[in-house]
Formats: C-alpha cells, structure tokens, sequence
C-alpha cells in the first residue's frame, strides 16, 4: 500500500477517562492501551492478524493486517474526551486491486 493520505475516514473507540498523563505524555498511546486497541480492534473485526505497532513519535500506533499498514491510531484527549481517533486511507488504486 502506498503511503498514508489524508484520511478517508475516521473512527472513535471510546474508553473510560483515566488519571491525567504524566508530564511530557500528553495524546501519547501507552503498550497498555496499544495491547487493548490491539484486542479491541481484533474482537470488532473478527480477524486475529490484525496488530499495533507503537509508532516513534509516542503519539499513536500504526495498525497492520498481516504485513500491510492500513491506519494510525492517535490519543485523543480534545474537549475533555478520552478516547482514540483510528485515520484509515483508502487510495483509489486500493480500490482497483479488489476490483
């Protein structure tokens, strides 16, 4: 797949609020929460090849299934909210592989 656009569409898991973030940790995505998205992402889509990759930033994780990189996962913490932002593109030549 070719490099990540601007997304097509985006996605919100909702979690429980947590303790704030420690300093310098703000919109940052933890292993722990990498490891639940990782279930929760498993569980929605039926399919166990689904994996996160923590990204280096510290600000989100990259999503694959099998080798492919379909999205990124960032923290959202806007408005109060505490929750995830999945951004999946989906590229016009994607589009003409299924086809």
């Amino acid at each position: 797949m070719a490099a990540l656009a601007a997304p097509s569409q985006a996605w919100q898991a909702h979690r429980p609020s947590a303790a704030p973030a420690p300093p310098g940790r703000s919109d940052s995505v933890t292993k722990a929460e990498t490891a639940k998205l990782q279930d929760y992402l498993r569980r929605k889509f039926a399919n166990n090849n689904i994996r996160l990759t923590a990204m280096k930033t510290g600000d989100s994780a990259e999503v694959f299934i099998g080798e492919e990189s379909i999205g990124v996962i960032a923290d959202d913490k806007e408005d109060g909210d505490d929750s995830f932002v999945f951004r999946m593109a989906i590229l016009d030549i994607d589009l003409e592989e299924d086809a």
